[in-house]
């Protein structure tokens, strides 16, 4: 799913530049915009055109799927073995039993 929330964008923006060692002014510069307006946009208060968004991404060399596209570690089933074991005694028993319940819908839908 593409992220469209101004405020999450800029925030990831925020993070990768930070990885990249890069002042707002330098990334500005770089991409071709005030470095007001990458502000601006980092801070999630507007979003950006098309053409200046690929430009930064260009500058941060990432494709702008790294940042539209919601993280695969926020999906809670991505890895459930690892979210079971994360659960306690009692919380693990009551998990594995409504998924038993559920595959058995599936596999028999009578039941």
């Amino acid at each position: 799913m593409l992220i469209s929330d101004p405020k999450i964008i800029g925030d990831k923006l925020l993070k990768i530049r930070k990885e990249k060692n890069l002042s707002q002014e330098e990334t500005a510069w770089r991409a071709g915009i005030s470095p007001r307006a990458y502000a601006s946009i980092e801070r999630g208060e507007t979003q950006t055109r098309i053409e200046t968004f690929v430009k930064i991404c260009e500058v941060f060399s990432v494709t702008p799927d790294d940042i539209l596209a919601e993280d695969k570690k926020a999906s809670p089933l991505e890895n459930p073995v690892e979210m079971l074991n994360k659960l306690n005694d009692t919380e693990r028993e009551t998990a594995l039993q409504l998924l038993n319940v559920y595959i058995r819908s599936i596999v028999d839908p009578s039941k």
